[in-house]
Formats: C-alpha cells, structure tokens, sequence
C-alpha cells in the first residue's frame, strides 16, 4: 500500500546540518503526496526536508498524487537517482530525470519487502560502496554487495543503486557475459 500524507510520505528530515539525516544505499519510492484543501501545498512525495541532508548511492522514484519526489534540493554525495528532477541530484555521478526502473514492493527474500530493479534498469552496476558507513557488502536483504553483471560495463566499482543489490547467476562472474534475469 502506498503512504500518503501532506508531505514527506517517506521521510520527512527536519535540521539545519548535513548530518541530521543521511541516507546510504537506500531507496525511497511509491509514497505519496496529496491534500483535499485546495489552498495546502503539496510538497516532497517521498521526501520532505529541512535542512540539508545528505543522500548517497540511492534511488528516489515513483512519487505518487500531486507531489515531485522531494520538496526541494537534497546534498547529494554522489551515484543517487531521482526520476524527476526534483531532488538536486547533481553531482557528475548522479543521474537526474531518468527512471530507475524498479519492480513492485514484495518478498524479494530478507525481512523487509524491497523493489527490485528490472532488466535494463540504470541502477544496476552503477553504483559505489565508497564511503558507505553501514555494512556495505550487504544490501537490505542481507545478500552480497557488489555482485558483477558481466555483460554490464561497470561505471565505478559494480555495486548497484539503493536498497538491492541484483544478484548475478553463480558462475556468471567477469567475461562469463550473464546480464540481468529477465
């Protein structure tokens, strides 16, 4: 089910220093933003912020209702996407206006639901482990991080965008020339 509110649907920041809220490998995406007054500003479906917090190797998409995906601009530390343009991403690592191609919220193994990205998606191998501060050879479902597409060109060091980590095919390691499942 997706979460509406008025704003921040999933994650409202507030704090006027980059370090009150970071997020790391992460994805953030299908909440939504909407008011039934006519004269209430909708802002930040997935994110509302305050303050200046910090996003790296992360995936904010799919904004549902009225609401762009953030309220206004995020301090990105690079390799994040957004599908609208809305959060700031600019760092020459990051990829703005562009859709991550994600799969629907459901058991994807772990103890949390996760959205897996799809065949072709532009987080897969697109990523970086580099200053991740939580466990970054894991990702949410407690799988391993990076693991290598193959027949994917690896823009930094494999490692795939936000929460999940795409597994590759065992034995499908470099030159074996396995992409994505489809």
């Amino acid at each position: 089910p997706t979460n509406y509110v008025q704003q921040g649907g999933g994650v409202v920041a507030f704090g006027a220093s980059p370090s009150s809220f970071a997020a790391a490998s992460t994805t953030i995406a299908g909440n939504g933003a909407a008011s039934d007054a006519p004269d209430q500003d909708v802002n930040g479906a997935n994110v509302f912020v305050f303050g200046a917090p910090t996003f790296r190797n992360s995936i904010v998409a799919d904004p549902v209702g009225t609401g762009g995906n953030c309220s206004s601009g995020i301090t990105s530390l690079g390799h994040n996407i957004d599908d609208d343009a809305t959060c700031g991403f600019g760092q020459s690592s990051d990829i703005s206006d562009n859709d991550p191609d994600l799969g629907p919220l459901q058991d994807n193994g772990g103890l949390t639901e996760t959205m897996l990205p799809a065949t072709g998606s532009p987080v897969i191998d697109s990523g970086t482990n580099d200053g991740q501060v939580v466990d970054p050879t894991h990702d949410q479902r407690g799988l391993a991080r990076p693991s290598d597409f193959a027949a994917i060109p690896n823009v930094f060091d494999a490692t795939d965008r936000g929460a999940v980590e795409l597994q590759a095919p065992a034995g499908a390691g470099a030159g074996a020339g396995a992409g994505p499942p489809s």
